[in-house]
């Protein structure tokens, strides 16, 4: 539009005075509400021609598309903020559950355990004098401590990596939900058995869990509550079974991600599975605790018991003559 021209009329004048006097004359103020406009859709704004209209719906299109994008980014971010929120409640309700029943477990354990002891002894002791009575050979009968025990091979030259390797390999998930008397199995077989059947520690005293073992030097060392063999393998259990530990939480963990709002059964399963992994993880844990691992040692004592082992006596063998 010219600096001069009416905007309603379109007439173009000299100077601005001209203009107003036009403007007066011609009464476009008292028209200019009957005057066609085109007005936006996409917001208030209007305009006398077309030709801006249109230029100006360009920019307004993309600024709504914008708006619009701006409101499902806005609306997306809303919805994953109650989804957040409605797992982190999940999580706090399912963390506040383990709580409460880790801490129940862990107050009533020590009963239990004394109580389990107390029926472990008794059923020993019952054991060992039935076996006394039983009759068997004479050579079983005088076996020798001594005739048990490996002269080459002893609890001393265990070695760290080696030990957790070969459990690696042999402690599967059974044995770990089996609890300690599957551990102290495990640690029969493949530690203290060995492959000519004599072993590297051995109980002389089941009642009393007395060990005997010998050393470096070839002399017979005693053991009790095989202390000293535990604690050389415990750190080597507790690296394979937190391994198996960390395993089965893991898939159920992955387990119970797939699973809809519906299936409470397979829930009610899962949590049963988590209870039982932590029990069994809280027994791994303390296998190397003296008064926690009773069940660890009074299995280990009838596995390795002298009264219940038959093994030929190797002619011309002298044990105490072996150093190694």
């Amino acid at each position: 539009m010219e600096e001069n021209q009416c905007e309603f009329c379109h007439k173009i004048y000299k100077n601005k005075y001209i203009l107003k006097v036009h403007l007066t004359k011609c009464k476009h103020e008292q028209k200019k509400d009957e005057i066609q406009r085109f007005s936006c859709k996409g917001c208030p704004a209007s305009f006398d021609r077309k030709y801006n209209l249109e230029r100006h719906r360009k920019i307004c299109d993309e600024m709504q598309q914008q708006k619009i994008k701006e409101y499902q980014e806005l609306n997306e971010l809303k919805e994953e903020n109650k989804k957040m929120k409605q797992y982190l409640l999940e999580i706090e309700k399912d963390t506040k559950l383990k709580e409460s029943y880790h801490l129940a477990q862990l107050l009533d354990k020590d009963k239990q355990i004394e109580k389990l002891n107390n029926i472990i002894e008794k059923t020993l002791s019952d054991s060992i004098k039935k076996s006394t009575t039983t009759t068997f050979n004479q050579h079983t009968q005088n076996i020798s401590f001594r005739d048990c025990l490996s002269t080459e091979k002893t609890v001393d030259q265990l070695n760290e990596s080696h030990l957790v390797e070969r459990l690696r390999i042999s402690m599967t998930e059974k044995m770990f939900f089996g609890g300690l008397r599957d551990i102290a199995r495990m640690c029969y077989d493949y530690i203290i058995k060995l492959k000519d059947g004599k072993m590297i520690l051995c109980c002389t005293d089941v009642s009393r869990n007395k060990f005997k073992m010998y050393d470096l030097h070839g002399n017979i060392k005693e053991d009790i509550e095989a202390r000293y063999f535990t604690e050389k393998v415990g750190k080597c259990i507790k690296v394979a079974g937190t391994e198996i530990y960390n395993c089965v939480m893991q898939s159920i963990e992955d387990e119970k991600s797939m699973l809809t709002e519906t299936d409470f059964k397979r829930k009610e399963e899962l949590l049963d599975k988590f209870k039982r992994t932590c029990d069994a993880y809280i027994e791994i844990i303390n296998v190397d605790d003296p008064e926690r691992n009773n069940e660890f040692i009074n299995e280990l004592a009838a596995l390795t018991s002298v009264h219940a082992i038959n093994i030929p006596l190797e002619p011309n063998t002298n044990p105490r003559r072996l150093v190694y």
